[in-house]
């Protein structure tokens, strides 16, 4: 970072771009401002990767991107709407102001009013608790398909269902291991 010589000049950021935010967050905190983890910032002095704190523009989104109806945590159908800050946090005046994203019901609940305000914070919460809720399901034997067919008919279809499930739930959790996931829903508030 590159201080100012006088009160006139603005400080500029000398890393990459890419991790401007992240510094300007800092310094925005640094001075007393609260950024929330969907926040983005720009310099209002029209310098280019301006950190003063002065000059700092705090931006939060009214709504993020993410697609209606899906998951954001498992992928499944997404019918309720999280809140990304408790109630306890915010208080009951302020919940229509608090940025909401698409969620199953499970891993509403299972996330709940846990003080985790990072979307990527509050899927480990709810990846976590998928796996404890079914790790019986997930610990289950690997039969091969030979293996099945030697069951006789009415075993067959319990081991083919219990297949199932864990393959259900295993896809829920390596939903969005891919990174660019997020990226792509709020990849708009960045640029």
């Amino acid at each position: 970072m590159i201080y100012p010589e006088t009160q006139d000049e603005c400080w500029k950021w000398r890393g990459t771009p890419e991790h401007y935010q992240e510094q300007a967050a800092i310094a925005a905190i640094e001075a007393g401002v609260t950024i929330m983890p969907w926040c983005w910032i720009e310099a209002g002095c029209g310098t280019e990767l301006c950190m003063e704190p002065r000059h700092l523009l705090v931006h939060a989104p009214e709504r993020l991107e993410y697609p209606n109806r899906i998951c954001i945590y498992c992928g499944r159908g997404g019918f309720t709407r999280d809140h990304l800050m408790p109630v306890r946090v915010t208080g009951d005046a302020a919940r229509k102001h608090v940025l909401t994203v698409p969620a199953c019901g499970e891993c509403n609940s299972i996330i709940s009013d846990k003080p985790v305000s990072s979307i990527t914070g509050r899927r480990a919460i709810a990846k976590a608790g998928l796996r404890k809720k079914y790790k019986r399901i997930l610990r289950a034997h690997e039969y091969s398909d030979e293996e099945i067919e030697e069951f006789g008919p009415g075993l067959r279809p319990t081991i083919l269902r219990a297949r199932a499930e864990k393959a259900d739930v295993q896809e829920r959790l390596d939903f969005a291991k891919d990174h660019a996931y997020d990226l792509r829903y709020l990849g708009p508030l960045w640029n």
